[in-house]
């Protein structure tokens, strides 16, 4: 079982369903409205960074890409 005091919410969708899309397009966003989009989880002596999107995926803006790449980088050190 995991600790909850484990578990860091980096960053959260917008609580109003009708603010979490900023461009493109989104299937039922009522469902990810208010719930946690990037998740640090540490488990032993190390740690796990959660996607709740692809930050990678090409239909994102450029600003997920940082985030991507400093997970990369804090999961190293």
């Amino acid at each position: 079982m995991l600790d909850s005091s484990a578990v860091r919410v980096i960053g959260r969708y917008p609580a109003d369903a009708g603010k979490v899309l900023l461009s493109g397009w989104v299937l039922h966003p009522e469902r990810v409205a208010g719930r946690a989009a990037l998740v640090e989880v540490k488990q032993g002596k190390g740690r796990a960074i959660l996607f709740g999107f692809r930050p990678q995926y090409r239909g994102q803006s450029i600003a997920t890409y940082p985030l991507l790449f400093n997970s990369l980088q804090l999961t190293t050190h």
